[in-house]
């Protein structure tokens, strides 16, 4: 199954250079974790679900049972692993350097003036205009720009900002914290309506979340009016803005994200 929708069957890869078992499978691919929940969840499934299993009794007995105890000898090795010494640990990505005129430097560049080329007032239009700020502002189109880009921006600004090796730090750090700082003012002009709106911040009104679980009619959601996933596009802005405190030191990101998390 794994060389099937791996590609392993390429005619261009020799058969000496194909990952085994005991190599490439192991060491670098999801596949023991796949094979381990597989065990697990089997083992499960015949220790709670015995009325199920007695109905196969006679197809499944012997797998059920090798799988149960396969399933007892993993979960011991963990028992064993738990109590390991701890031998990696994040480093920071201002750690890292990347060779000068490389090509991992040379597109670092370029994806750091992409990210300086986005206009401000477009970049941040749908939340400025949700809570009044704007009427004006025109914004990036779809597939382009959806209410989850931004948080999306942010992060990816905040890396470039650590990264000892970005180029234009100092710009791209003044171009994210000005965006921070007009979210911010969105988020207080939907604060000081009061009530539910306390700590909101999104590119659309409350109505996104109140029709999350409303109808238009018997059997026909209304959740995709104005934005089908709310909560996935709130959770890329705040992740944004928790990446803005942690990778570039923005204080007024962590107050945002914290006003976020209350509505929340």
């Amino acid at each position: 199954w794994w060389y099937r929708v791996h590609g392993w069957r390429s005619s261009s890869l020799s058969h000496a250079a194909r990952p085994t078992p005991a190599t490439g499978m192991l060491r670098s691919s999801p596949l023991p974790l796949v094979a381990l929940a597989l065990i697990v969840a089997t083992a499960l499934g015949a220790h709670h679900f015995p009325e199920y299993h007695h109905h196969h009794q006679h197809e499944h007995m012997h797998v059920e049972s090798d799988a149960f105890n396969d399933a007892q000898r993993v979960i011991e090795a963990f028992r064993g692993a738990s109590r390991a010494t701890v031998v990696l640990r994040p480093f920071n990505l201002s750690s890292v350097r990347l060779a000068a005129a490389s090509r991992f430097d040379q597109m670092e560049r370029f994806n750091t003036d992409f990210l300086l080329s986005l206009e401000d007032d477009r970049l941040a239009c749908l939340y400025a205009a949700a809570a009044n700020l704007s009427t004006t502002c025109v914004p990036y189109g779809h597939p382009r720009y959806y209410g989850h880009y931004l948080g999306h921006w942010l992060s990816a600004t905040a890396f470039s900002v650590a990264s000892a090796a970005a180029p234009s730090g100092a710009a791209v750090r003044n171009k994210s914290a000005a965006i921070v700082a007009t979210l911010a003012e969105a988020q207080a002009a939907w604060s000081a309506l009061g009530g539910r709106h306390v700590g909101y911040l999104f590119p659309y009104s409350l109505d996104a979340f109140d029709n999350l679980f409303g109808y238009a009619k018997p059997g026909q959601y209304l959740n995709c009016a104005p934005v089908c996933v709310p909560f996935y596009v709130m959770h890329k802005v705040m992740a944004g803005m928790l990446d803005q405190y942690q990778h570039a030191g923005n204080r007024q990101a962590l107050r945002v994200l914290l006003g976020m998390a209350d509505w929340v």
